[in-house]
């Protein structure tokens, strides 16, 4: 699964806009009723350029039923997410099937 644009975060000690590119992996699954549900995540340590601020974002994504975003969630430290992501389920890197 990909992020569709990347995210946009502002750093909580200047400021400062930055974007940020996730690669996101499938992390478990589980068989369920109508197939597999599928859990990804990512977790990107930074450091915003400007002023050296440690930047942390978890993201995990549930796919279920397969090719349908079922729930997402968002964790953010050192910054604020301006504009979350959005997931394309039909975008993989690997070949899950």
């Amino acid at each position: 699964m990909k992020l569709t644009h990347p995210l946009i975060v502002q750093c909580n000690n200047c400021a400062r806009q930055l974007e940020v590119y996730a690669d996101i992996e499938c992390v478990c699954s589980e068989e369920r009723s109508m197939g597999a549900e599928l859990t990804y995540e990512s977790v990107i340590d930074d450091v915003c350029p400007n002023c050296g601020n440690n930047i942390r974002i978890q993201l995990t994504v549930w796919e279920y039923p397969i090719c349908s975003v079922n729930y997402q969630e968002e964790k953010c430290s050192g910054a604020e997410i301006i504009e979350g992501p959005e997931y394309n389920p039909f975008d993989y890197d690997d070949d899950l099937f």
